[in-house]
C-alpha cells in the first residue's frame, strides 16, 4: 500500500488531505463524468455519500432505498430485493439448498424437466413434484408475488406435446371467461416459457378420483358411499352440461382427470367438490374430429367402431367413471 503520510490528496471537492494512515482503506481515484463520483467508500465519508444520493437518486444500491419516501406509491410485491418471508425461507431450508444455487434446470433424454429444481423463475419456489406423465410434470410451487400456493404444469420438450399445451391454454382461457366462479374446470392464471419448457400456472387442486380410490383399498369395505357417489355424479353431469353449452368435447375424461377441489378434501367429506382438468385433447364441436380419442377403458362405442362422434362420447366416459366409483 502506498505511503500517504507525505502526500497531498485532493478528494474532488477542493479539500486537501494529508497525513493519511497506512491502515486506512485507500485507493487511487480518477476523474470521471458527473455520474461517476470519486468517493465510493462509505466508511470514510458518509456525508458526501448521502449528498451524492440526494443529487442522483439512480445511484442508490437497492430499489427499497431509492423509493424509501415514496414507497406507498408502489406495489410492495415488485421489490425483488426484499428479505424472504418465513414461508419462503422454510421452503428453501426444507429442500436443503442454498439461495445462491444455480437456477438453471436440466432436461433428460425424453424431454422431461428435472425433478430437482428448486424454483421456476424468481417468482415460483418449487415445493414438491405432484405428478409426472407422458405430457410432462406437475409441481406444487409457492407464488412469491401473490403469496399463494399454485400448481405448475411443465410440458415436455417435445413438439406435439407443446402444441397440445397451446391448444389447452386457448381452451382454458375461453372456459375461464365463461366459468367465472370456477365451478366446473380448473382455473388458469398464466403461461410462460422457462428453460425451453412451456409452463402453465393453475390453481392448486386436490387428489384425483383415481388416487382417492387407490387410498381406500386398504379399508375392509373400499369404495365410495352412496351419498358421496350421488353428489359427485350430479357434479359431473353439470360439468357435461357446461361443456355442451360451451360447444366443447373433452375427449379424455377419466378418473385421473377429475380432481377434488381442495388439497385437504377426501371422499369421506360430506359434500366433496370436483373439477375437470387436462383439456389438451379437447376439441370444439365445429372443428374436424379425429378417429382415435379417449383412453381405452373409457372409450365410447362409436369411437371404437370408427363412426362419427360428438358430445355423447363424453357421457359414456362419465358413466364409466361412475361405475368405477
Amino acid at each position: 500500500m502506498r505511503d500517504y503520510q507525505s502526500r497531498q490528496f485532493n478528494d474532488g471537492y477542493g479539500r486537501g488531505r494529508e497525513n493519511w494512515r497506512e491502515n486506512v482503506y485507500e485507493r487511487d481515484y480518477q476523474h470521471h463524468d458527473d455520474r461517476d463520483y470519486q468517493y465510493h467508500d462509505r466508511r470514510r465519508n458518509r456525508f458526501d455519500d448521502k449528498r451524492r444520493q440526494a443529487r442522483h437518486p439512480d445511484t442508490y444500491d437497492s430499489r427499497d432505498e431509492r423509493y424509501g419516501r415514496d414507497r406507498h406509491r408502489y406495489d410492495p410485491r415488485e421489490f425483488t430485493d426484499r428479505r424472504p418471508t418465513r414461508r419462503e425461507s422454510w421452503v428453501e431450508r426444507s429442500r436443503g439448498r442454498s439461495r445462491s444455487r444455480s437456477r438453471s434446470s436440466s432436461c433428460d433424454s425424453e424431454g422431461h424437466i428435472s425433478s430437482r429444481i428448486d424454483r421456476i423463475t424468481d417468482r415460483f419456489l418449487v415445493e414438491k413434484q405432484l405428478d409426472k406423465g407422458t405430457f410432462g410434470a406437475v409441481f406444487r410451487a409457492y407464488d412469491r408475488k401473490h403469496r399463494d400456493v399454485v400448481a405448475i404444469k411443465v410440458v415436455r420438450r417435445v413438439k406435439r406435446y407443446v402444441e397440445d399445451a397451446l391448444i389447452e391454454v386457448n381452451i382454458l382461457e375461453k372456459l375461464c371467461r365463461m366459468d367465472k366462479e370456477g365451478r366446473f374446470c380448473v382455473q388458469m392464471y398464466k403461461c410462460f416459457h422457462y428453460d425451453h419448457h412451456f409452463c402453465i400456472v393453475t390453481e392448486l387442486l386436490g387428489k384425483s378420483l383415481y388416487l382417492a380410490l387407490k387410498n381406500q383399498k386398504h379399508r375392509p369395505r373400499p369404495g365410495v358411499r352412496p351419498n358421496t357417489l350421488r353428489i359427485i355424479s350430479k357434479q359431473l353431469c353439470e360439468c357435461m352440461q357446461f361443456l355442451r353449452e360451451a360447444g366443447l368435447i373433452h375427449a379424455d375424461l377419466k378418473t385421473e382427470n377429475v380432481l377434488l377441489q381442495h388439497p385437504d378434501m377426501t371422499l369421506d367429506d360430506p359434500n366433496p367438490r370436483v373439477k375437470l382438468i387436462d383439456f389438451g385433447a379437447a376439441t370444439w364441436d365445429e372443428d374436424d374430429h379425429g378417429t382415435i380419442i379417449q383412453t381405452r377403458h373409457y372409450r365410447a362405442p362409436e369411437v371404437v367402431l370408427g363412426l362419427p362422434w360428438t358430445f355423447p362420447c363424453d357421457m359414456w366416459s362419465i358413466a364409466c367413471i361412475i361405475l368405477e366409483l
